[in-house]
């Protein structure tokens, strides 16, 4: 358990579900992502809709899929963040 509000297993369910909905891309999907990531790690629910559409993925439960992955994302970063900031805190 981290000090702070999440838990590691929280992390852990974030990163399973971000791969999960990973298998359900392409490569060039997963890119796609990634480079939309880097200029907008929030994107909003209309956003995330003109990507499914522009994929031509129907379906409200596309719509959480890819709302999942961009969460996902954002809580692997707050991992990583949070376990650099302990090393620091931590003796060695």
């Amino acid at each position: 358990m981290t000090d702070g509000f999440w838990t590691w297993d929280y992390f852990a369910q974030c990163t399973s579900r971000l791969k999960e909905v990973e298998k359900l891309l392409t490569n060039e999907q997963i890119q796609y992502l990634n480079e939309y990531y880097t200029m907008n790690r929030m994107p909003s629910v209309n956003e995330v809709l003109l990507i499914c559409n522009q994929w031509n993925l129907k379906g409200i439960g596309w719509l959480v899929d890819i709302e999942d992955w961009f969460f996902g994302r954002r809580m692997a970063e707050t991992e990583i963040q949070e376990r650099r900031r302990l090393t620091r805190i931590l003796p060695a």
